[in-house]
């Protein structure tokens, strides 16, 4: 739907983003000269990377296993 992202996991609606959930201005996502691409990642760190934190000292081994990423227009 125009004017909104819907977050699915599972089948379940997880969360929904409007362009009033976010700062005037910053929506751009019904824009057609502006395509959107969809990222995923599989980020891997300890407690609090992402503001600073370290990520665990030996290596360890991890997977993402996605079954599917569907997107709807």
């Amino acid at each position: 739907t125009v004017g909104q992202f819907q977050f699915y996991m599972d089948n379940s609606l997880g969360w929904t983003v409007t362009p009033n959930d976010l700062p005037a201005g910053t929506w751009a996502f019904d824009d057609a000269d502006n395509p959107l691409y969809n990222l995923i990642d599989f980020a891997v760190g300890g407690p609090g990377t992402a503001i600073g934190g370290t990520a665990p000292s030996k290596n360890t081994t991890a997977y993402l296993t996605l079954g599917y990423v569907h997107c709807w227009k």
